[in-house]
């Protein structure tokens, strides 16, 4: 059985790094991480690009987040998704 990780309190993490199930620092939960530039916000500590999404498949009523993978704006087969309302990451596409 795989546990999830909390990963809150660790400024330092890619979420490329992370799992499925892992908890994660977000532009919600923690804006002073990030630089806004235009669609994206840039993560100050892992240089990874998060963009607030413009689906909700994962069917959280405030949204999700994608985040790129290597260090790329995420694309639609490229990245990794996070539910808003837990900070949980719910998908990673490569």
């Amino acid at each position: 059985m795989v546990y999830a990780t909390d990963y809150i309190n660790k400024p330092n993490k890619k979420v490329s790094l992370a799992e499925i199930g892992d908890k994660i620092r977000t532009p919600d939960t923690n804006p002073e991480d990030f630089t806004k530039k235009g669609a994206n916000y840039i993560n100050k500590n892992t240089g990874e690009i998060w963009q607030k999404s413009h689906t909700n498949h994962s069917g959280d009523s405030i949204g999700e987040w994608k985040v790129g993978i290597n260090d790329r704006p995420p694309t639609k087969n490229n990245k990794i998704t996070i539910r808003r309302s837990n900070n949980e990451i719910t998908k990673i596409t490569q």
